[in-house]
């Protein structure tokens, strides 16, 4: 047995020897980029195979099997990136980026804070730690790092929305439309900078602008419940109510427990005068929402009246 495995290992060497690294690193990329994650780790293996210190192949699989959810792997292979070459950046930022998702920033700011030193000018990691310092709540720190990212690289779309998000929370909502405005210019295809573009105009009162933003995130997001209601709320506003009536309804047909919206519908048949349907949309949230029946109670007995007084007449 023992002379099987020597032999198919020499003629797996063999066989290796036909192809180069850079071969199977390509073939790799393409099954990754195919959703074959399973076929491309072993492609990138291969690649491993014959060239040990190959960066490239091993930040590749690290993203490979974190498409397969094995984090340990992935987590090994980014490290032995960082080893080998430790002027590689990508695998900082990869695996910087594994540790947000876990939420586990001290490490990923070690990793960052590590990449920044070896090369100052790496936008991404910048990025990374920026959204890190958002989340932790340092707006300070965080508005720093996204401009430095964006200083870098002016076409980061991440940093751009990220920092709008700071500033508005910092209470600079202008400067935030500012950098969604320069988001959507540089891609003008992501729902999330309509929706939070129309939300900041929203809070400014300019109700028909914002349901515009709010009617172009649904139509790049046409299944998406909440910018269908969001789009209601502004329409609403500006007492469009048949174009809000419509866009509430398209909420609750995908998101049939969606109790705001019920009470949006039912706040737009009260002005519409269509009492009966109004009371049930209150009665329904009622139902979804039984903390704040309170609140819904004084509705249902404000449209009884108004249905009582129909009857009389």
């Amino acid at each position: 047995m023992r002379k099987i495995i020597i032999f198919s290992f020499i003629c797996l060497s063999l066989t290796a020897c036909n192809r180069s690294p850079e071969h199977y690193y390509e073939q790799g990329n393409k099954l990754h980029l195919s959703g074959k994650y399973r076929q491309a780790s072993e492609m990138f293996t291969k690649a491993l195979m014959i060239k040990k210190n190959y960066p490239e192949a091993l930040n590749s699989r690290g993203l490979t099997y974190e498409k397969l959810k094995d984090r340990q792997k992935a987590e090994n292979d980014f490290k032995r990136a960082i080893e080998f070459s430790p002027e590689y950046m990508p695998s900082y930022a990869n695996l910087s980026g594994m540790y947000m998702d876990l939420s586990d920033y001290q490490k990923a700011l070690f990793y960052l804070n590590k990449a920044i030193r070896k090369k100052p000018d790496y936008a991404y990691a910048y990025l990374n730690r920026g959204i890190i310092n958002y989340k932790i709540n340092d707006p300070a720190m965080a508005y720093e790092d996204l401009s430095s990212a964006i200083e870098l690289n002016k076409k980061l779309e991440l940093a751009f929305y990220y920092r709008a998000i700071v500033l508005n929370n910092l209470g600079r909502p202008i400067e935030a439309l500012d950098d969604l405005n320069s988001l959507i210019a540089i891609n003008s295809h992501i729902s999330l900078s309509y929706y939070e573009r129309g939300k900041i105009k929203f809070r400014l009162q300019d109700y028909a602008n914002a349901a515009k933003d709010f009617k172009k995130s649904g139509e790049l997001m046409p299944k998406n419940a909440v910018y269908h209601y969001w789009t209601a709320l502004a329409t609403y506003r500006v007492k469009y109510y048949e174009g809000a009536l419509e866009e509430v309804q398209e909420a609750i047909k995908l998101m049939p427990d969606f109790a705001v919206a019920h009470l949006l519908q039912g706040d737009i048949c009260f002005l519409m005068k269509d009492y009966k349907r109004s009371r049930a949309s209150y009665m329904k949230t009622k139902k979804l929402d039984p903390d704040n029946a309170e609140v819904y109670d004084k509705r249902l007995r404000t449209v009884n009246r108004r249905i009582q007084r129909s009857l009389a007449r």
